[in-house]
């Protein structure tokens, strides 16, 4: 869901401004989303699972492929770098 990408994009911000050095170096990378979509996907499984029905906690699945959350990331972040490049 939207809310999904938008923790993932916060949570590979959030790990990106916790490296060491400069803010004017500081990037969000691959492995930042990589890592953020993995804390999200995680999280979900967590909130799903009951302690009352053990069939169900054995058939959850996620909805959406990690490639394709990492996909549907990388469109996001060219376009606000083109958003960005246009209000300049």
């Amino acid at each position: 869901s939207g809310g999904d990408i938008r923790n993932a994009v916060l949570k590979a911000a959030l790990a990106a401004a916790a490296e060491p050095g400069s803010d004017g170096s500081k990037a969000i990378h691959q492995r930042h989303l990589e890592e953020g979509i993995r804390d999200v996907v995680a999280g979900k499984r967590v909130m799903q699972q009951s302690l009352f029905d053990t069939e169900r906690r054995v058939a959850i699945q996620p909805r959406v492929t990690f490639a394709g959350a990492v996909a549907v990331i990388a469109l996001l972040l060219a376009l606000a770098a083109l958003v960005t490049a246009v209000l300049r």
